[in-house]
């Protein structure tokens, strides 16, 4: 019987990330270039070494035990995927990258990431590559971390916080896609998302836009253990 429930949970988890790792254009001359069609689906364990997306998107999905989707993270240009898998050769989990668009990819070696010349001339490449992994798991890290752990409310305000540090108030996120985040019911969090426009917190939030008014508050309640929904 499906849940009808407000606070019924939504299993997946889709965010869109653009353009976090756009100066690895500039290193594409090390790269081989692969073009796929609307619709093309790449299974991962058929990927060898890692790949930058020079144009259009590419969705990345989790299968769980019953070959179910459990997770969605959604790259669009200026994004690196199969990053992990390329430097850890025992990875085992059932990942699948479809593309959304006709999509333009640059493969490159993993070896480009233990060679010691290339690591010595693009320090900052590595640096770029270490913060979007880092920004990468800590939007799964916090789905599996928080769902259970707090108030409706401080999940919410704890996801808007990051992502207005992170994008800076532009985004591809809509209400939606941050109710399946934090596994809530979208009422749940429009009701939320309310509260907060008439309490002054937050204005606009679009799947294009978040306008914080008052972050002082909004952090305030992300921290808060008496957060009530």
């Amino acid at each position: 019987m499906p849940q009808t429930s407000e606070e019924s949970t939504v299993r997946s988890t889709e965010i869109c990330l653009e353009g976090i790792n756009a100066p690895w254009s500039e290193v594409l001359h090390l790269g081989t270039r692969c073009t796929f069609p609307k619709g093309h689906i790449i299974m991962g364990s058929r990927l060898q070494g890692f790949y930058f997306i020079a144009s259009g998107r590419v969705r990345l999905s989790y299968l769980d035990e019953d070959g179910e989707e459990c997770g969605k993270l959604y790259l669009g240009q200026g994004c690196l995927f199969n990053e992990i898998p390329a430097l850890a050769s025992n990875f085992w989990y059932t990942v699948i990258f479809c593309c959304l668009d006709a999509t333009e990819i640059w493969r490159f070696d993993a070896a480009v990431l233990e060679d010691e010349d290339f690591l010595a001339r693009y320090p900052h490449l590595i640096a770029n590559l270490m913060r979007s992994m880092a920004r990468k798991s800590s939007i799964f890290f916090f789905h599996l971390a928080r769902t259970r752990s707090a108030s409706s409310m401080c999940r919410l305000c704890d996801l808007l916080v990051q992502l207005s540090e992170s994008h800076r108030g532009k985004l591809r996120m809509s209400q939606s896609d941050a109710a399946a985040m934090l596994g809530l019911h979208q009422t749940t969090v429009a009701r939320l998302i309310r509260r907060l426009r008439e309490e002054g917190v937050i204005g606009r939030f679009t799947k294009r836009e978040l306008e914080v008014l008052d972050m002082e508050r909004l952090r305030e309640l992300a921290r808060s253990t008496n957060c009530k929904d």
